[in-house]
């Protein structure tokens, strides 16, 4: 269902499914591009928070690494941006995150 939060762990294996069934259809399809962007922050709850950061943004990185897939790293750019200590109040509706 949409909206829905699975458990970390098994994320890793899915993700490397779902990577794996992507590669073999840009082999089928050459001028597909993949590009992977990492799982944005949770500004509002630190374990969230930490769940994303040492989880499922280094496992993915790992993967598209492995699978020579350029990533693109939102994660970090908004935390530079918005700093601080979670939870960040208010950051989360920054309209210049830019």
């Amino acid at each position: 269902m949409p909206g829905q939060e699975g458990r970390p762990e098994p994320y890793a294996g899915e993700l490397k499914n779902i990577t794996d069934a992507l590669l073999t259809y840009t082999r089928a399809h050459p001028k597909t591009r993949l590009l992977y962007l990492t799982t944005t922050p949770e500004l509002c709850s630190a374990a969230s928070d930490a769940t994303i950061a040492n989880i499922l943004n280094v496992n993915a990185t790992a993967i598209m690494a492995a699978a020579g897939i350029p990533v693109i790293d939102p994660y970090t750019a908004i935390r530079t941006k918005c700093g601080g200590t979670l939870p960040t109040k208010g950051c989360q509706n920054e309209p210049t995150w830019g």
